[in-house]
This record gives C-alpha cells, structure tokens and sequence, in this order.
C-alpha cells in the first residue's frame, strides 16, 4: 500500500508537470518571437569578423551541448520506459489477476507509463525546438561572417585598386 500510495504522488506529481506543458511552449514561443525579432533588427556589426567566429563557434558547441543532452535524455528514456513496461508485465503475469490489490497496482503502472510518456515526448520536442533556434541563428551568424569577409575583401581591393592608381599617376 505505501508503495501504491508513492506511486500515485508521483503519478500526481507528473501530471501537474503536464499542466506546466503548456506554459513551456508559451515560453518558447515568447523566445522565438524575440528572435525573429532580433532577426529582423539586428544590433550594429561588429567591427571584426573574428567576434562572429567566435559567436558561431559558441552556438555550435552549445548546439552539440543540446545534442549531447538530448542523446542522454533519449537513452534514460527508453531504459525508465523499459522498466515500467517490464514491471507492468510483471504484475500482469501473477497468477492472482482477479486481485483488486493487483489490478490497481497495473492500473497505477499504466497510468504512470502514460504520463511520463507525455512529459517524455515534450522533453524531446523542447530540445528539438532548441536545437533547431541555435542552428537558426548559427546560419545568421554565418550568413554575417561570409558578409563581413566580403565587404573587407571588398575594402582590401578597394585600397589596391587606389595605390595602383596613384603609382601610375606618378609615373
């Protein structure tokens, strides 16, 4: 009974966590307005394009950081879902089916499977989503760093172009 009676806190306890579902997503929806936001005015460039390597090699390793979490996540994943369901079966295979003691036992399993199946998968989509804004703005720093490249290329040639044209109006 103290084991059933643990095992519908935690039942409880996720479920609140279900509720809080909804309020993540409106969460990160809040964080990919401010970045298109952002997207669309973006703040003055920096002077060198070492700042956006920089910048990009940090959204990368935060990006594999997510990744890595993620994997990590996944794999605990499938390991709880997997001693749920074996415990489940388990209980399901006495021989003593008709016992109301046995049968609210699976019915506790069930529903917990259920929910930490929900949470589990919002987990999941959350990282995804994470993932997906920091290669978003990976690309837009990439996109400003080919940029600044081009326009110093374009200055550098510039500067040739006028110190040829000064040799050849001194001779």
């Amino acid at each position: 009974m103290e084991s059933l009676t643990t095992n519908s806190e935690e039942i409880l306890d996720l479920q609140t966590k279900m509720v809080k579902r909804e309020e993540y997503l409106q969460r990160l929806k809040k964080i990919d307005h401010e970045i298109e936001t952002r997207k669309n005015h973006p703040p003055e460039k920096p002077k060198e394009g070492n700042d956006f390597r920089s910048l990009g090699d940090c959204l990368k390793n935060a990006t594999n950081a997510l990744r890595r979490a993620s994997a990590d996540c996944d794999q605990w994943r499938l390991n709880l879902l997997a001693i749920l369901e074996t415990t489940h079966r388990n209980l399901m295979d006495l021989q003593d089916k008709q016992s109301p003691i046995l049968q609210e036992a699976a019915k506790v399993l069930s529903v917990l499977e259920e929910s930490l199946k929900v949470v589990l998968d919002d987990q999941t989509t959350l990282f995804e989503q994470a993932i997906q804004s920091l290669a978003r703005l990976d690309m837009r720093c990439q996109d400003r760093l080919r940029a600044s490249a081009e326009e110093s290329n374009k200055v550098e040639r510039d500067a040739k172009r006028t110190r040829r044209g000064k040799i050849r109006y001194r001779n």
